[in-house]
């Protein structure tokens, strides 16, 4: 019987770790919450409120909503009674839609990733790739069906 590893054990091949397969980053993890936050909080809420009722560094809150706000997602209002809120009603905001602006292209891979340069030596004859792509694809296809809407129903 095959022992499985336990995380961060590293294993036969030294830089595979178990929690680093597919894994979504505080920045996504924080940005579709604190955006589920403004779907339950109509109005406006200060980064500083949001911060303190979802456990967040509010320093760190500020970055995400910025993309967010940069991405159309978020609007912002500044003075007595502003903060943040939703800019499209949240049956039009995917997924998808909160975690690109705050990854960027979402790669599984480094072949399927061409901006990094990356030359992998069985390229033309990779049996993988196009698996690789398939769940890459699959994963981006899901993100995009699921709305923020369905998150906090």
């Amino acid at each position: 019987m095959t022992r499985i590893p336990r995380e961060g054990e590293v294993t036969g091949f030294s830089s595979w770790r178990i929690h680093n397969m597919i894994k979504i980053s505080k920045k996504s993890q924080y940005g579709l919450r604190v955006m589920a936050y403004l779907v339950q909080n109509r109005g406006f809420s200060s980064a500083k409120k949001i911060a303190k009722e979802e456990l967040m560094p509010e320093d760190f809150l500020e970055k995400i909503l910025v993309r967010l706000k940069s991405a159309g997602l978020v609007k912002a209002r500044h003075g007595s009674g502003g903060g943040y809120s939703l800019a499209i009603p949240s049956s039009r905001i995917t997924v998808g839609d909160i975690v690109r602006p705050l990854e960027g292209k979402m790669t599984l891979t480094l072949c399927l990733d061409r901006k990094k340069g990356f030359s992998c030596p069985h390229e033309k004859g990779c049996l993988t790739k196009k698996i690789w792509l398939r769940i890459q694809n699959l994963l981006n296809q899901s993100m995009d069906e699921i709305l923020l809407s369905e998150v906090i129903s």
